[in-house]
């Protein structure tokens, strides 16, 4: 326990009885405890009124035990000397509940692999695909519950921090029922949560063969399966895509990812999540998530906000513009013909203004926040007085001897109650409204937390596992380097470097040895 108040009261003048007593509070007021001792003849009602005016000057007014103060005056008068014995207990808050969401089934990534007969995992085959038949609840949200008030030993209270909250998010192919508390599959298809709060059915298509002119452009809002390639000039649009080849000038756009299991080449792919392919050449490839290619990538433009990744041992990347803001890793870097090699490494500019706009944003709910609470204090206080006022009205027409006065006290009425009406809609809209306003500021918070992490000078590294040629570029957010000469085997990062004179910083890229996790 630390000591908050612990100076003794004056004692009496003269030759009278010393009471050498401390009263100790901890910092958080929710403990008080007595230590020291008395002269042997103190009397039991003189310490009594003693206690009870240090307690009372200290302003103790709640939690305290009857049985441990008769403890501790038992104590001291036997000439014991007492040590941070508690005679006082606050209340502490209740805990939080955050809200919770309830999966009422799987999800595809929760498929594991299975084993065969012989006690061999498949790794062909992660299990059945969580299927949603139409009209099945798929989750259920569970509200979060505030923490009691506290109260400590000062008789004050104890405000317990905000629970996080949540609400399910509609979409595609599911409705939200019992006042936006239970997720329902309104069709029959594939599972699939892109976001916390966020879920959807999709709907599987299968196509026997090639996007060709007997399919057509393809615009589906599942999960679509090609077992050959998409040909040339020829667009998919989709949720997720699995196929054999995309060739040259098709076109393909899927919010989730994208598996090709032979090559991609000539071809433009913008994907929301990850791509995986064989081989890319000259094509052009935007994802959210990570790039993995087997062999290699040639002659393409390739911006990855995950990883860019050229697996196998041989595996390069040969004139391409590689940007990966989580890290590039490849085999040999090829840079030959007229335009050099690039590899990016990090967040752009723009990664960063966007989070500064969203800090700016916070700030902004909070203001609003603390302007509308002192709004809502107005009005309920002005609610209360209205209320009080009506009250009166409707005591005094229940009096008969203010029947002279019934007509008059009528129209107060009439004129009051939709004042108090009035009044009280908008304290429900501001007290909603303030809900709704930390519900924002959490989920902002959270997103400027996801993105920060991907900032930090030198957390992001471009691995090269065989050669780099003369004129490959290397970029980070706040550096540049050119090659000058063939490197092999290395990692590189960006470096602050602060000069101790000055204070400035500047940044450099350095290169060292390859990293054992490359």
């Amino acid at each position: 326990m630390t000591e908050q108040q612990n100076a003794s009261p004056p004692q009496p003048n003269g030759d009278a009885p010393r009471c050498l007593i401390d009263l100790i509070v901890s910092e958080d007021g929710m403990q008080a405890a007595i230590s020291g001792r008395v002269d042997p003849c103190v009397e039991r009602q003189a310490l009594q009124v003693y206690i009870t005016s240090l307690l009372r000057e200290r302003g103790l007014k709640f939690g305290l035990s009857p049985q441990d103060m008769r403890r501790a005056i038992e104590q001291l008068l036997a000439g014991q000397e007492v040590k941070d014995l508690v005679i006082a207990r606050g209340t502490p808050p209740g805990t939080p509940q955050d809200a919770q969401i309830e999966v009422l089934m799987g999800l595809p990534e929760q498929r594991t692999w299975k084993q065969n007969e012989n006690g061999h995992v498949d790794f062909r085959d992660r299990g059945a695909w969580p299927v949603a038949e139409e009209g099945q609840p798929i989750a259920v949200l569970h509200p979060a519950v505030p923490g009691s008030i506290g109260r400590n030993v000062f008789g004050q209270d104890v405000v317990p921090p905000m629970p996080r909250l949540l609400r399910l998010k509609k979409g595609k192919g599911v409705d939200l029922q019992q006042d936006g508390t239970v997720v329902v599959a309104t069709v029959r298809g594939l599972l699939n949560r892109p976001e916390e709060e966020k879920f959807e059915v999709l709907q599987v298509l299968e196509i026997r063969g090639d996007v060709d002119f007997n399919v057509g452009h393809v615009d589906f809002p599942g999960v679509v399966k090609v077992s050959g390639g998409v040909l040339p000039d020829f667009r998919v649009r989709a949720h997720t895509l699995e196929c054999e080849t995309l060739e040259n000038r098709s076109r393909v756009e899927v919010s989730g990812d994208l598996k090709v299991n032979g090559g991609i080449m000539g071809a433009d792919v913008v994907a929301g999540g990850k791509v995986r392919a064989r081989y890319v050449r000259q094509s052009r490839i935007t994802c959210g998530g990570d790039c993995q290619v087997d062999n290699e990538i040639v002659s393409s433009v390739v911006n990855s906000n995950g990883k860019v990744m050229v697996t196998s041992a041989e595996g390069r990347i040969v004139n391409c513009q590689i940007a990966g803001v989580k890290g590039v890793s490849t085999g040999d870097l090829i840079s030959s013909g007229k335009s050099n090699a690039s590899v990016r490494l990090g967040v752009a500019l723009e990664f960063e203004q966007k989070i500064a706009a969203m800090k700016r944003q916070i700030e902004g709910l909070a203001r609003e926040r603390e302007q509308l609470n002192e709004m809502l204090i107005g009005q309920a206080n002005e609610l209360s007085s209205i209320e009080e006022e009506l009250r009166g009205i409707l005591a005094a027409l229940g009096d008969p001897a203010q029947n002279a006065q019934r007509e008059n006290l009528m129209t107060q009425v009439q004129m009051i109650k939709p004042l108090r009406d009035t009044l009280k809609e908008g304290l429900a809209q501001g007290r909603q409204r303030q809900t709704d306003i930390v519900y924002e500021s959490q989920r902002l918070t959270e997103k400027v937390a996801q993105m920060e992490a991907l900032l930090p000078a030198g957390a992001i590294w471009l691995d090269v596992r065989g050669l780099a040629e003369a004129g490959c570029e290397i970029r980070t957010p706040r550096a540049s380097l050119i090659l000058d000469q063939n490197r092999k085997s290395f990692s590189a990062r960006e470096r602050e470097i602060k000069d101790k004179l000055t204070g400035t910083s500047t940044f450099v890229i350095i290169l060292g040895n390859l990293r054992a996790s490359a």
